[in-house]
């Protein structure tokens, strides 16, 4: 079956297989098992609502958060403080987040004790604004920074 003209070939073409292809069910799974082998799989984070809920309307919606977008705001919000986060480990209790343990480099000549709670207090600020107020989350203890190694100059480029 030719293409004809659209406006999304990705689209023709999918419209095209599709006719082509009477089985198309296990087509499309056969395709989906494929892409999945090619992403490494990520958890998936139930975030709350303003009020700690997890449904986020009246009809029970939920909303979910991949963890890696999780760890890649950690690690932006974390480099923006001018510490390198070497590691980022997600404390997980089915779909929430308990919490999160920040492994970082600092440089010399800086107080260590406040840059860690500089960056615990930016990684918290993430948790807040992605997940929401999580009841179950205590805020004392959910983000753990340890300073792995400390070296001379920028740590974000040694």
């Amino acid at each position: 079956m030719a293409l004809g003209p659209g406006p999304d070939p990705l689209e023709r073409a999918t419209d095209a297989l599709r006719a082509d292809t009477p089985d198309w069910p296990p087509v499309q799974a056969a395709i989906k098992g494929h892409v999945r082998t090619l992403v490494r799989p990520s958890p998936t984070l139930l975030a709350v609502s303003d009020a700690g809920l997890e449904a986020q309307d009246a009809t029970g919606s939920r909303t979910w958060v991949s963890g890696r977008v999780l760890t890649v705001l950690v690690r932006d919000r974390v480099r923006a403080l001018g510490v390198d986060p070497r590691d980022v480990d997600l404390d997980l209790d089915g779909d929430h987040c308990r919490g999160v343990t920040v492994s970082v480099v600092g440089a010399y000549d800086t107080d260590l004790l406040e840059q860690g709670e500089r960056v615990r207090a930016a990684v918290a600020e993430v948790l807040l604004d992605l997940l929401g107020p999580d009841p179950a989350r205590d805020p004392a203890g959910e983000v753990r920074v340890h300073v792995v190694d400390v070296v001379v100059g920028d740590p974000r480029t040694t």
